[in-house]
């Protein structure tokens, strides 16, 4: 094999878009970061995206530079040693520590712990639970709001296909990592001033919450017209308490 041959970890959000590339510092790295997602979703039992992960996620040549590939490494040795997971407390602690997988827990006045060890973030947390609650919060969006989500939401792979690509578990699921209840709101594109329908720009467009209090999480098309997720931090997801 050429030793110029360069390599990267390919994933596309969908088995029909594009792949998009990220470099990788040898082939052997890139197999090994590949399986390394792969058993994280063995773990969470996700049996849906295991179906398709050999078309979404997969080992490939760099089809770039090789100065590209230099400036964008990110797949190294080191990559296997960062958290794939964060917990705030100890309720999400229990969960996130069962997928066998480095975590990063946060606590109001410490400075984070990064652990494979679930005894470890108990002792961290400590038996009172002084972590501080965790719940996604309101930001900024961007001036172009198609097919934007909060930064927080990255939990699912199927996220780019909306919200009906969840099953009512995980539905449930994300409502109660993010400790908010999620209102959903469709439109038509009639709604939205100066965007047509076969637009993929949303420029300046400040969509009103339907009922105050809610904050946009979510702004993406769908099959049925635009979809805007609303947080309502208030209406606390009941699992979450």
């Amino acid at each position: 094999m050429s030793k110029s041959t360069l390599w990267a970890v390919a994933m596309r959000p969908e088995g029909y878009s594009p792949f998009k590339q990220t470099p990788a510092a040898s082939k052997e790295i890139a197999e090994r970061a590949v399986e390394r997602y792969r058993k994280m979703h063995e773990k969470e039992c996700n049996n849906f995206f295991l179906e398709i992960f050999d078309d979404v996620i997969k080992v490939q040549k760099w089809h770039g530079s090789r100065k590209d590939h230099i400036k964008n490494l990110f797949y190294v040795e080191s990559w296997f040693s960062e958290p794939m997971y964060q917990c705030f407390d100890l309720k999400t602690a229990e969960r996130v520590f069962k997928f066998d997988e480095i975590v990063i827990c946060y606590k109001k006045g410490s400075a984070p712990l990064v652990t494979k060890s679930f005894d470890e973030a108990k002792l961290f947390y400590g038996s009172s639970e002084t972590g501080f609650k965790y719940q996604i919060q309101p930001i900024d969006p961007p001036e172009n709001l198609f097919n934007w989500f909060h930064p927080d939401i990255e939990l699912f792979d199927t996220i780019e296909e909306g919200a009906e690509a969840y099953t009512r578990e995980q539905w449930a699921q994300l409502q109660m990592n993010l400790r908010v209840e999620i209102e959903t709101q469709l439109l038509d594109y009639d709604e939205i001033p100066n965007i047509p329908e076969d637009a993929v720009v949303w420029p300046n467009w400040k969509p009103e919450p339907p009922e105050q209090g809610l904050f946009l999480i979510a702004s993406f098309d769908s099959e049925d017209g635009p979809v805007l997720w609303w947080a309502n931090p208030k209406a606390e997801s009941k699992e979450a308490n």
